[in-house]
């Protein structure tokens, strides 16, 4: 019996580590979708590029810190703003970007598993037709 459970208990342990792991990448992938949602929102709500890409990483590092995540480097959010030229009355988008490198250092117990997941999220808003740009 105890030479049993010396033997599964390794395997366990990794089992146990792993579904740590796919489930702190879950909740991530989730947060940073909410991210790029939040972010692309705000940026279609501004007047100019510039602000676009303030706002939208602003609502990115917002959401993703009040979502508990942490990113072993600053998230990096893309904004394209290219639409914001298309005349007044015609249909035109903002696209953001969000990348997380999400760390999984403290489970680096688990063999091959990386140090950290980089984790990317696109979403898309309309800018408003009548609204000038």
């Amino acid at each position: 019996m105890s030479l049993e459970l010396v033997l599964l208990t390794p395997v366990l342990m990794v089992f146990l580590f792993m579904a740590i792991a796919a489930g702190r990448i879950q909740m991530a992938r989730m947060a940073i979708q909410e991210a790029a949602q939040d972010a692309a929102r705000q940026a279609s709500l501004s007047r100019n590029p510039q602000t676009a890409q303030s706002r939208a990483t602003q609502a990115a590092t917002y959401t993703l810190a009040n979502q508990g995540i942490h990113c072993s480097t600053p998230p990096v959010v893309k904004v394209g703003v290219q639409d914001f030229h298309v005349p007044i009355g015609q249909p035109a988008y903002v696209t953001v970007t969000v990348t997380c490198a999400v760390p999984l250092a403290d489970l680096a117990k688990i063999p091959g598993l990386p140090l950290s997941d980089p984790l990317t999220f696109t979403m898309v808003s309309p800018l408003d037709y009548y609204r000038g740009r």
